[in-house]
């Protein structure tokens, strides 16, 4: 859930990237904390979060992970209490009561009865998923309406210095129409849906003041707070549990799978440095 930790502190909460043990250790630590919106909300999809995330005295913070761990710890989660995964042929989603869930996507399109199957599902169906997952809850959404409504005829005369399509036109040149097609697929795949998204919702300007890796939360996060002026019992903290019930040995990339993922999912791991070395990640490699 996105919340509000001693009026100046705004956490927000992605799925699967340890939100849950973080608001756990907060509570053991003596920290005051409220829910702000839905669970697993953001700014763009609750407007009590876009709301707070306005007021210049309370900072942001929220956590991400490497995509790869990230697929891992969804599946480890979704075939946590199903016993035999081939006697079913979909698996139920989450918060099935909601309005809304940020993995309803996957949920409802992306079933496999393998783990290698549903990384397909997911590359095939969406991709670049998470890398747009990370920009709603690692960017500050703009408040007001557009600054300058153009007349489509009036477009040249009055253009700014900058158009959407500069990707294309820099990176997908091609001397045949097909080839134009394999590379927009192949250098910006699910290119116009997200350009669509850009022109139907409001767009974001800036970045969450802290932006956390998982793995790296425990360490961090006690610094965060008092960097806030939030004072927190450590040891407390430090000793709350860490949330492991869905691990599984028994799933393991293959190298494969897992470079799809890296292909899918390349423009989070450019923007957040992460790893693209399969060495670096041999530990969920079979």
């Amino acid at each position: 859930m996105a919340s509000l930790i001693a009026n100046k502190l705004l956490f927000i909460h992605p799925p699967r990237c340890g939100g849950e043990w973080f608001s756990k250790a907060l509570t053991n630590a003596g920290v005051q904390q409220y829910r702000v919106g839905n669970k697993h909300g953001h700014a763009c999809s609750n407007i009590e979060i876009y709301n707070a995330m306005q007021d210049p005295k309370i900072k942001t913070m929220t956590c991400i992970r490497h995509p790869a761990e990230w697929y891992k710890s969804y599946w480890e989660l979704k075939t946590n209490k199903i016993t035999d995964i081939n006697r079913i042929e979909k698996w139920g989603i989450f918060e099935d009561n909601s309005i809304w869930h940020p993995t309803w996507d996957l949920d409802n399109e992306c079933f496999a009865h393998t783990f290698e199957g549903f990384i397909n599902n997911c590359v095939d169906k969406f991709p670049s998923y998470l890398s747009y997952l990370y920009d709603d809850y690692t960017r500050k959404p703009a408040v007001g309406t557009i600054d300058y409504i153009i007349l489509t005829r009036e477009l040249e005369e009055k253009a700014p210095s900058w158009h959407p399509t500069w990707d294309l036109d820099n990176e997908c040149f091609a001397h045949t129409f097909e080839g134009f097609i394999n590379n927009c697929v192949d250098k910006f795949p699910s290119y116009l849906s997200y350009l669509y998204d850009d022109y139907t919702r409001k767009p974001a300007v800036g970045t969450i003041d802290y932006i956390i890796l998982t793995r790296e939360l425990e360490e961090k996060a006690p610094s965060i707070l008092q960097e806030c002026g939030i004072a927190l019992d450590l040891d407390k903290f430090l000793a709350t549990d860490r949330y492991n019930s869905f691990k599984k040995d028994d799933v393991k990339y293959s190298v494969e799978s897992i470079n799809k993922i890296l292909s899918s999912e390349i423009r989070c791991i450019s923007k957040f440095n992460f790893t693209t070395d399969v060495e670096n990640l041999k530990d969920l490699i079979k």
